[in-house]
């Protein structure tokens, strides 16, 4: 099953490599002309950094804000099958500049960076079957990338996308002291579900809700470990978006079973961004939601096991020259409700099309309706809905 677990996330990358191999390409090239180190973006350093496996030489990326003296936690950034490659390094710059020390972990050795699907598949299928072989080489960066000077060893964070999710569960499920470990559409299978008991921290799959590549029974092998171990985690599907939604370079042909989508793809990056930020407040004794303070733009979408429900609906009031004038009429409000199930923000949806002050009765109707809030696993979130107001005049029909 592994064999066929590995043989599928083959095909899952396969069809995303030829747009972006071009960039990989002058990448490689550029990684080994840059050396040591380099300046990647304003005040954000990047050095190469040689580390080992046992006897297997290692070339890892370590990027982190000068601006900054003191040690920062450290995340942990496992690539795709492609290995360390210009998106790995994006992401990763993108982390530092948010404060953490970021070591981009190189799974396939020094020198080793797959330039087409047939090197890619060679080097990434030696870790699926073998997952003692997958949790050593991370053990061995995530144990490297702590001597750091850089790096505040009592805060450390793993994430990997796609192979790189797998990687990262790896590591976490190995006993590692991970506070928390995020999946992007990565794979969830393992030969040892059980060794879930192992997880010390928080775990958070950010996952595409139309990803053909990871099966319905995998989520729920998944899911029943988790369990099963008592582990914090979630478990976050956006709908409309299949594997790879993070990827720029995966274009946007959902039918290929791997595309980019930008609105999942901000959307778990925030979300992701919130996780951290709640574990750095609990471990310092700060009061924090699952979520943080963080509260999605209407134009984001992210679904939820629960979805909200009117704890106390409040009727709109009828405007009076329209109902006067014997008009009925329905408004669609989107509701931004929190996870105290209160109502942050409301908008438009739909107007009535016949009469703005329905608008606005419906709209300041919203406003002061209370709800059970969205929750994911257990965990309340926030998330927008939208439901239908209606002016229905007595007696009518």
């Amino acid at each position: 099953m592994q064999a066929d677990r590995a043989s599928a996330h083959a095909v899952i990358e396969e069809g995303i490599e030829e747009m972006r191999k071009i960039g990989i390409v002058l990448f490689a090239l550029l990684f080994s002309v840059i050396g040591l180190s380099q300046t990647h973006s304003a005040g954000i350093a990047q050095a190469t950094q040689v580390y080992h496996d046992g006897d297997a030489a290692l070339e890892g990326v370590l990027l982190y804000d000068t601006t900054r003296s003191e040690p920062r936690a450290l995340a942990l950034v496992f690539h795709d099958w492609m290995g360390i490659s210009s998106e790995t390094i994006r992401r990763a710059t993108m982390l530092a500049g948010l404060g953490y020390a970021v070591f981009c972990v190189d799974m396939y050795g020094q020198g080793v960076r797959p330039t087409n699907t047939t090197e890619a598949r060679e080097n990434a299928g030696k870790f699926y079957p073998n997952r003692s072989v997958t949790r050593n080489r991370a053990r061995a960066a995530y144990d490297f990338a702590r001597t750091l000077p850089q790096v505040d060893t009592h805060m450390t964070y793993a994430l990997g996308y796609c192979f790189g999710g797998m990687v990262a569960l790896e590591l976490a499920r190995s006993g590692a002291a991970v506070a928390g470990t995020v999946s992007f559409h990565g794979g969830l299978g393992t030969p040892n579900p059980g060794d879930a008991k192992n997880i010390s921290g928080q775990v958070l799959v950010l996952h595409g809700a139309d990803d053909p590549y990871v099966p319905a029974a995998e989520i729920v092998e998944f899911r029943a470990a988790m369990d099963t171990a008592v582990v914090r985690y979630q478990f976050i599907a956006f709908r409309g978006a299949v594997h790879s939604f993070t990827n720029p370079g995966a274009g946007n042909d959902n039918a290929k079973g791997a595309a980019y989508n930008a609105a999942a793809d901000e959307e778990s990056w925030e979300i992701m961004k919130s996780f951290f930020t709640t574990i750095a407040g609990e471990r310092a004794s700060v009061k924090a939601p699952i979520f943080g303070e963080y509260l999605p733009s209407p134009d984001k979408f992210a679904t939820a096991e629960v979805m909200p429900k009117f704890v106390n609906k409040v009727l709109p009031k009828y405007p009076a020259g329209v109902k006067q004038d014997g008009r009925e009429g329905i408004v669609w409000v989107k509701i931004l409700v929190d996870r105290d199930g209160k109502v942050r923000d409301a908008l438009i949806a739909k107007p009535s099309g016949l009469d703005a002050s329905f608008d606005n009765a419906a709209l300041e109707a919203a406003k002061q309706c209370t709800f059970s809030p969205a929750t994911v696993h257990g965990n309340p979130i926030a998330i927008w809905v939208t439901f239908p107001f209606e002016f229905k005049l007595p007696g009518a029909k």
